[in-house]
């Protein structure tokens, strides 16, 4: 029986500890874990039924001390070549001239991607031109760190000059699209007051709380806005009041379909137009645009092509009341 350490060969320490953790993994295992990460694909070949059937079947991590007797860790004599992983290869040299890596999709720079089988893995690492070998993983929302630590106010980093004439956003209206929801209650989007919002409203697109934009107002908003809740202003304002008696955060007092912590839509909300944004003085009026149960009702393109007639009228408002917009 080969150890793992002759299996991967002189130069395992090029490969991540999880690319080895995959490479000591039977079939089996890693069909398994194919279903859980991205890292990892089942080549076109066929599979055993039962392997098949085990793979797609949910597997919750236990402790060993809970597996059920006889069950014994087994052991490879080589490495498996059925599973493909995604990977990212750092080399030493730059230019096209590099030598092609198996399953090689692109490069860019010193970087190269790849979908190559498990057994590839050691002859990669084993090349002269290669740095390090990583699993490549899809993107994820960030996990906010809950802390009862204060945390000291963002910079002026956004700041952009020439003030005298932009005048900070002043009389502009900024629509946002975005799916995780809008802390509207956050301290970056609180007016001088600190006590209510600059937020103008929330068209929530698969949200039940509130009445639509065209049961708000029929006059200006047709039947093409009847679906999802508008949350104005003095909703939004009401639960910011009432979040320090009730001791619940205002948004859920005031929710949105969707809400995520650390949400997307707060932050770009933030750096689009929050006090310190790029334009502190403009108006955020975000759209949200689907739930977590993944209702189509606020799909993109629907969100875009009829957040323009949102906007038009109340832009067009807030230009009348403010007087010519600054060059």
């Amino acid at each position: 029986m080969a150890t793992h350490k002759e299996l991967l060969g002189p130069e395992v320490r090029k490969l991540q500890p999880k690319l080895r953790m995959f490479a000591n993994g039977s079939t089996t295992v890693n069909a398994i874990r194919s279903e859980q990460s991205a890292a990892l694909a089942v080549a076109d070949v066929p599979l055993p039924e039962a392997l098949a059937a085990e793979a797609l079947a949910f597997a919750a991590p236990v402790t060993r001390s809970a597996l059920p007797e006889g069950i014994v860790r087994g052991s490879l004599e080589t490495i498996p070549d059925e599973i493909l992983a995604n990977v990212f290869i750092e080399t030493t040299t730059l230019g096209d001239d590099r030598a092609q890596f198996p399953g090689e999709t692109a490069r860019k720079a010193d970087l190269v991607t790849a979908t190559m089988s498990l057994a590839d893995l050691r002859p990669t690492a084993e090349h002269p031109d290669v740095a390090w070998v990583e699993a490549g993983e899809t993107l994820a929302i960030p996990r906010p760190i809950v802390s009862t630590a204060g945390a000291s106010e963002p910079g002026n980093a956004r700041r952009v000059p020439g003030a005298e004439r932009h005048q900070g956003g002043k009389g502009v209206l900024i629509g946002i699209i975005d799916v995780a929801g809008f802390d509207f209650a956050h301290p970056d989007f609180r007016a001088a007051d600190g006590k209510t919002t600059r937020f103008v409203r929330i068209w929530d697109q698969a949200g039940t709380t509130r009445p639509n934009p065209h049961q708000r107002d029929g006059a200006r908003y047709d039947k093409e806005f009847d679906y999802g809740s508008e949350l104005r202003a003095d909703d939004l304002n009401a639960a910011i009041a009432a979040a320090t008696a009730q001791r619940i955060p205002a948004p859920e007092l005031e929710p949105q379909s969707a809400m995520e912590p650390g949400s997307h839509g707060t932050h770009v909300a933030s750096i689009a137009a929050g006090n310190h944004g790029v334009c502190p003085e403009a108006e955020p009026m975000p759209l949200t645009t689907c739930s977590h149960s993944g209702s189509s009702s606020g799909s993109l393109s629907r969100s875009t092509s009829a957040l323009a007639p949102t906007v038009t009228p109340t832009m067009a408002a807030h230009r009348s009341a403010a007087g010519s917009m600054p060059p």
